[in-house]
């Protein structure tokens, strides 16, 4: 009983993380990358980039920690 009990407690108190939408799009020699829910913009030189330009966009923006949020990253390519 007791153990159900705390299984309980642990669900109720677990916390809901947010989920930016992030688009990538390829804009000549850089990453063009759209944060459209706080119409922002930011770039990156490569593909591998792409995640860590947008964590970090979102971070400085909002002035939260990195590890607060997800990314759903969407890379559209041309061609």
């Amino acid at each position: 009983m007791a153990a159900r009990l705390l299984a309980q407690h642990r669900l109720q108190k677990r916390v809901t993380v947010k989920t930016y939408e992030v688009t990538a799009e390829r804009d000549g020699t850089f990453w063009f990358i759209r944060i459209p829910e706080l119409e922002g913009a930011t770039q990156a030189l490569t593909e591998e980039e792409i995640p860590v330009m947008a964590r970090d966009y979102i971070a400085l923006t909002l002035d939260i920690p990195e590890e607060s949020f997800r990314i759903a990253l969407t890379v559209e390519k041309r061609g």
